[in-house]
């Protein structure tokens, strides 16, 4: 592939993935002219037009939404072959800044960060667990975590993996209370609520291939995802919780699965970074390990 055809193809993928011909120039360090001129040279090579444009925005054709698909899927496979040259054997060195959910950090993200310091001893990591949104640019962060809908559209994401979860509730609660046979007796049932994940009208499941809105009798509400877990061990109501706080619970018997055969929305879990142009070393190091330990 010639130098000239992937610069066309990354100036359609940013501006596609930004929404933007000028947010393109800026992640690109060029013009908006240059932007524009590669992706007409790609729309001229392919002989179909891949972005209608407006004075604010652009929007993707049907065609240009599975191109955009394909350079994805290229433009991951570019990224594994940077990772497979002989210098990715070196041990790193500097400091990388990682952002993370404060109870996945702690619960999950330590053995893996423990892992990676001893592999590389000449490397820095410098560690901030915070539940509330990070800017990554502001606060120099290298990469972040994230687990739910993703909004930094001008960041580049890479799925790292499954965040599994499950409804689920303490022995005792449910020796008092009764065990729900169906997601319509949910509602007479004493609901804790992570307000950063579930649903403001209620819990959605799914059964049969079927989805289903359940409304709430909220007893307790919280940002903190550790205290919803507390709550749902000390018994106050049934609580939906993430597999890297479910797990050990369900093993030990402090916590009961409630509806099996129901599914509760999985949010997967992402990495990510300011760009992808020069993207450091010890970045994309630590992603590729993220990926294969987690």
């Amino acid at each position: 592939m010639d130098e000239s055809r992937l610069d066309s193809i990354l100036a359609f993928a940013s501006a596609a993935r930004l929404g933007s011909i000028l947010a393109a120039a800026r992640e690109n360090g060029t013009s908006a002219a240059t932007i524009s001129r590669r992706i007409s040279r790609l729309e001229e090579r392919l002989e179909t037009r891949l972005l209608t444009r407006t004075t604010r925005r652009i929007v993707l054709t049907e065609a240009g939404q599975v191109y955009l698909e394909n350079c994805q899927v290229l433009l991951r496979a570019l990224d594994e072959v940077d990772l497979s040259a002989p210098t990715a054997s070196a041990s790193l060195s500097g400091r990388l800044r990682v952002a993370a959910p404060a109870a996945f950090g702690r619960c999950r993200l330590a053995p893996v960060l423990i892992a990676f310091t001893k592999a590389h001893p000449n490397l820095e990591l410098d560690i901030l667990l915070s539940d509330a949104r990070i800017d990554l640019i502001d606060q120099n962060v290298d990469v972040a975590i994230r687990m739910a809908h993703l909004a930094d559209s001008a960041f580049i994401a890479r799925k790292i993996g499954d965040n599994r979860r499950y409804l689920c509730a303490s022995p005792s609660y449910l020796e008092k209370h009764g065990v729900p046979r169906s997601a319509g007796d949910l509602r007479a049932h004493d609901a804790i609520v992570f307000d950063q994940y579930d649903h403001a009208d209620g819990w959605k499941l799914s059964h049969g291939g079927k989805n289903k809105l359940v409304r709430l009798n909220r007893r307790l509400c919280t940002s903190d995802i550790e205290l919803v877990f507390q709550f749902a061990l000390a018994g106050l109501g049934i609580a939906i919780l993430p597999a890297f706080l479910a797990d050990d619970a369900f093993t030990s018997g402090a916590l009961r699965q409630v509806l099996p055969d129901y599914d509760v929305p999985e949010s997967a879990i992402y990495a990510l970074y300011p760009s992808r142009r020069f993207v450091p070393t010890k970045t994309k190091r630590f992603i590729e390990f993220l990926s294969t330990n987690l």
